[in-house]
C-alpha cells in the first residue's frame, strides 16, 4: 500500500505535539519532514521542539527552520497557554542541532516537486507556506492539499471571532486561502466537537514509559490551562486536524465562500464564511470543515498508546 506523505508545518505547542504523535501512530503515514515557523512561542523554541519530538519518536525526517515573524505584523505568541518552552513544564534536556541550512520554504517547494501528491499540514500560522507560495508561483502544481488547523466559524479564541493561528498572521492566510492551493480548513467550531473528558484524557496513556511522562506531562498542564480559560473538555485542535488528515471520512466539509480580515483590531484574522452557500465571485472558495467525528477522533488518538519512542 502506498503511504501518505506529509509535511507538517508546525510552532510547537502542545497540541502539536499530540498532532505529531499521531501522526507518528500511524503505519500507513510517512512524514517526510518538520518545517518550523513562530507562533506558539518563538520561533528558536518551536524549532528546539521540533528537534526534540523528532529525537524523542525516533523519527526519521529532517526539520527545517522557517519564519520568525509574520508577513506584516509583530509576533503576539501563545506562551500564556502553552508555557515558555511551548511544551508546558516539559523542555528538552538535549537536541540535536539542524542538519541543513535549508529554510522551511525552500524545503517545502522541493519536497512537494520530489513528492507528487503529498500532503502539507499546517498546525500553525501559514507564514512559511504564504513565503513557498510567493517564491514559488507553482507550488500549487506541485503540491498535493494543505490541510490547515485554522479559522472559526463562531467565537474564537483570541479577539471574538478569530483563531489564534490565523489572527497570529492574517496577510499570511489570505494570500494561502485566496491561492490555486488545494485548502481545507479545520477551524475551531469543527475541533471544539473533539473535545475529550477527563476519563477520556486519562485513556492517552502510552505503553512506552518515557512516552508515557512526556504525555501526562502534557495533558496535566494543559488541561489545568484550558480549565482556567473557561473550557470544559480538552481540546487539542492540531490533533483533531492531523486525525481528519489521517482519516478523511471522520470530518463533513463543504467548499464555501471564505474571506480573511487583514486589519488590526476585534477582526484580526478572522474568518468570514458565507454559509448561504451562494456562489460570490468576490470570495474565495475553499474546503471548510463543519464537523468531525469525536468518537473516531478518540479510536486514532488512542493509537498513540503503541508508540515507542526514539529517546535518544
Amino acid at each position: 500500500m502506498i503511504k501518505r506523505r506529509l509535511i507538517i508545518d508546525t510552532d510547537p505547542g502542545v497540541d502539536d505535539a499530540f498532532a505529531i504523535l499521531l501522526a507518528a501512530s500511524d503505519p500507513q503515514t510517512e512524514i517526510l519532514a518538520l518545517t518550523t515557523t513562530a507562533g506558539n512561542v518563538g520561533i528558536e523554541r518551536t524549532t528546539r521542539n521540533a528537534l526534540g519530538l523528532k529525537e524523542l519518536l525516533g523519527l526519521n525526517c529532517p526539520v527545517f527552520k522557517g519564519a520568525d515573524r509574520p508577513l506584516a505584523i509583530p509576533l503576539e505568541d501563545a506562551a500564556n497557554v502553552h508555557g515558555e518552552s511551548g511544551l508546558g513544564p516539559y523542555v528538552f534536556d538535549h537536541v540535536p542541532a539542524l542538519e541543513t541550512s535549508e529554510l522551511a520554504w525552500d524545503a517545502i517547494y522541493r519536497l512537494a516537486k520530489a513528492n507528487p501528491g503529498s500532503t502539507l499540514v499546517a498546525l500553525g500560522p501559514l507564514t512559511n507556506i504564504a513565503i513557498a507560495l510567493m517564491r514559488y508561483p507553482d507550488l500549487p502544481d506541485v503540491l498535493g492539499e494543505v490541510i490547515s488547523m485554522g479559522g472559526t466559524i463562531g467565537y474564537g479564541n483570541t479577539v471574538p471571532y478569530s483563531e489564534f493561528n490565523y489572527y497570529c498572521d492574517p496577510l499570511a492566510a489570505k494570500i494561502v486561502l485566496e491561492s490555486k492551493l488545494k485548502v481545507t480548513t479545520v477551524g475551531l467550531n469543527a475541533t471544539r466537537q473533539t473535545q475529550l473528558s477527563p476519563d477520556e484524557l486519562a485513556s492517552l496513556d502510552p505503553q512506552d514509559p518515557v512516552l508515557n511522562r512526556f504525555v501526562r506531562l502534557q495533558r496535566e498542564f494543559y488541561w489545568d490551562r484550558l480549565r482556567n480559560l473557561g473550557m470544559e473538555g480538552f481540546h487539542l485542535p492540531d490533533a483533531a486536524a492531523m486525525a481528519v488528515v489521517l482519516e478523511p471520512v471522520l470530518m463533513h466539509a463543504e467548499r464555501l465562500p471564505v474571506h480573511v480580515v487583514t486589519d488590526n483590531g476585534i477582526t484580526q484574522g478572522w474568518t468570514v464564511v458565507d454559509l448561504r452557500r451562494r456562489k460570490d465571485e468576490k470570495l474565495h472558495q475553499v474546503n471548510v470543515a463543519l464537523s468531525i467525528d469525536k468518537t473516531g477522533y478518540l479510536r486514532l488518538m488512542q493509537q498513540i498508546n503503541g508508540l515507542k519512542g526514539g529517546h535518544a
